[in-house]
């Protein structure tokens, strides 16, 4: 028995699934939430997200929300993701912050907030949980 087809199998499935510089994952988490104004509550939820990686133009995709895109940097398989939003309409300002591991997958972390200009509305969240790779496009549950 030859081990070379063997090996080649293992190498190849544990690589990222990455098409014409498109990369997809499937992240598993838990959204812990403090929303501090103006109705006080704080929980937790499952969540799960598929996202397209634009390695080549250094894009990520949330699939569930398609018109928000962000730049990101990647650096050693991990995706840093950093943003501020000020959204005039609300006088809000929203700042997130996501690091995804993708080669190999693994883990995800995020942190976000929103605070209004008048102190009228105020959250915070944190996001954990993995990430592995996924076919092409998001997988309806």
């Amino acid at each position: 028995m030859k081990l070379t087809p063997l090996l080649s199998a293992l190498l190849l499935s544990a690589a990222p699934v990455v098409a014409d510089d498109f990369l997809y994952l499937k992240c598993d988490t838990k959204i812990k939430y403090n929303m501090i104004r103006p109705y006080p509550e704080e929980g937790e939820k499952d969540h799960v997200i598929y996202y397209e990686v634009d390695l080549k133009n250094k894009i990520l995709t949330d699939l569930a929300y398609i018109d928000e895109t962000y730049e990101v940097k990647i650096e050693n398989g991990v995706i840093f993701q950093t943003s501020e939003d000020y959204d005039e309409e609300k006088m809000l300002t929203e700042t997130m912050t996501t690091e995804i591991s993708f080669d190999p997958p693994g883990r995800i972390v995020s942190r976000a907030s929103a605070k209004s200009v008048d102190n009228s509305f105020e959250y915070t969240a944190e996001l954990r949980g993995v990430c592995e790779t996924s076919n092409t496009g998001y997988e309806a549950e």
